[in-house]
């Protein structure tokens, strides 16, 4: 069973990912609470989100899951555990600022990657997406069965 979730605002790209999927998924957007949505985290088998506060939740109670990296430092934020949880990290095209917020910090003199300019922009495929999920899937069925 796949669900989709996010705020109420996520909904109609939410829709229009699920009317495009082979597989049938019901939409939540909007419909969770906090307490819900960790309710509905507890009982799934893996996450598939990009770095938000749900990604987190999952960390938290042990719910293996890929986690996508376009706008923020995986290094800084990213779960701990990377056998349960993975990292995918894309590029943005453009990166004009810094997202550390820490006094003191200059960040092209500090050499940060955030620190500005332009990048290539990779983007993170579908592909690498499902490869990941089907591995944390496929790693737990494994450790199942052991």
């Amino acid at each position: 069973r796949v669900l989709l979730t996010g705020e109420a605002a996520d909904r109609p790209l939410a829709e229009a990912v699920a009317a495009a999927m082979e597989r049938e998924a019901e939409v939540l957007c909007g419909r969770t609470t906090l307490g819900s949505l960790a309710l509905v985290l507890s009982k799934s088998r893996l996450l598939v989100t990009n770095d938000t506060g749900v990604s987190h939740i999952a960390a938290a109670l042990r719910v293996p899951s890929v986690v996508l990296f376009l706008h923020s430092d995986p290094e800084r934020w990213a779960p701990l555990d990377r056998e349960r949880h993975l990292v995918l990290v894309g590029e943005t095209a453009v990166q004009n600022s810094c997202l550390h917020d820490l006094g003191g910090h200059r960040c092209l003199a500090d050499g940060c990657r955030f620190g500005g300019g332009t990048t290539g922009g990779r983007p993170i495929l579908p592909d690498e997406v499902v490869r990941a999920a089907l591995s944390l899937l496929d790693a737990r069925g494994a450790h199942a069965r052991a």
